[in-house]
């Protein structure tokens, strides 16, 4: 599985097909329900169509999957997931749906368009993006300091693409 393929090291990386070896690697672990996201990202889903306007209440999860499986996770590794589930599909959404739009807009302004083109922009953008991207693999939103910076890195890429219109 992954755990032997990562603790062979060399022969992983000293590889021709790293990333095919990665992948068979994580489609093993999937298919032979050896990767415990899988079945927490399947739950959490299960839970939010249950009750999928106002979710379940703050901090259900964990209560929720122990009662269901008998194993205890404190979240649902997913920020999106865990957000349906807490206060339902329409909150989950409205954040999903304006980081999406920041992160396009931005991406469009900074890389297509070139209008906003510097080093720093892309490395907000870049920023934002590895934050957003592992929220929806697991849930580091949890520690204050990932939280507060996930958003200050929001709100820079949010200056540059809204910038012209705030000096007018």
């Amino acid at each position: 599985g992954l755990i032997y393929l990562l603790s062979s090291a060399d022969n992983f990386i000293s590889s021709d097909n790293v990333f095919l070896n990665l992948i068979e690697a994580i489609k093993y672990n999937i298919l032979n329900n050896d990767y415990p996201r899988i079945d927490i990202w399947k739950n959490s889903i299960n839970f939010i169509f249950e009750k999928p306007i106002l979710g379940w209440g703050a901090s259900s999860f964990p209560i929720l999957y122990s009662i269901k499986n008998g194993a205890l996770f404190s979240h649902a590794h997913n920020f999106y997931f865990d957000l349906a589930i807490s206060y339902g599909l329409i909150v989950s959404l409205c954040i999903f749906i304006f980081t999406v739009k920041l992160l396009l807009n931005s991406f469009k302004l900074i890389y297509i368009n070139k209008s906003a083109n510097s080093n720093t922009h892309k490395a907000w953008w870049l920023s934002s993006f590895i934050f957003f991207v592992s929220q929806t693999y697991d849930v580091f939103y949890f520690d204050i300091r990932i939280n507060l910076a996930f958003w200050i890195f929001l709100s820079g890429l949010y200056s540059i693409v809204y910038e012209p219109n705030l000096s007018k």
